[in-house]
């Protein structure tokens, strides 16, 4: 390879590739509104999920942290539903989660609101230790406080 051939190649590279990166970004149509959710992911960094799930098309990506969306809003993609209220070992099907669920659902609430986030999960928890009838009465019980 000559030097005026490396020259121009080399120069011409990174418009190329920029061009690439920004064709490569399909259209959405608006009528599906797919998602991608980060826990089956978790291996995978957030931005290059983010970045590649922009790519294909898709709507958004479920289970984010309010420290996750910024990445998420960064490639276009909505973050569809909020994560980080209760966990699955401990739900609101024990009577003592009640009070600090409650108060993390108030703030994350606050937080999905003001970035226009549509959902917020919360787990039930598992039954070790209580009767399935119990767990589910006293997970109903928090949705009637």
């Amino acid at each position: 390879m000559t030097r005026r051939k490396f020259a121009t190649t080399s120069v011409a590279a990174p418009a190329v590739l920029s061009a690439a990166s920004t064709a490569s970004k399909k259209a959405r149509k608006g009528n599906l509104k797919q998602s991608v959710c980060r826990w089956c992911y978790k291996d995978i960094p957030l931005e290059d999920l983010a970045r590649e799930s922009a790519k294909m098309g898709l709507f958004g990506i479920d289970l984010l942290t309010p420290e996750e969306w910024p990445v998420a809003q960064k490639y276009g993609l909505a973050p569809t539903m909020a994560s980080g209220v209760s966990t699955i070992p401990n739900g609101i099907n024990r009577l003592e989660n009640h009070e600090l669920t409650g108060n993390q659902l108030r703030e994350m609430y606050r937080k999905a609101k003001a970035a226009n986030v549509p959902n917020i999960i919360i787990f039930r928890g598992t039954a070790e230790g209580c009767p399935m009838r119990r767990a589910w009465t006293t997970a109903s019980r928090f949705s009637t406080r």
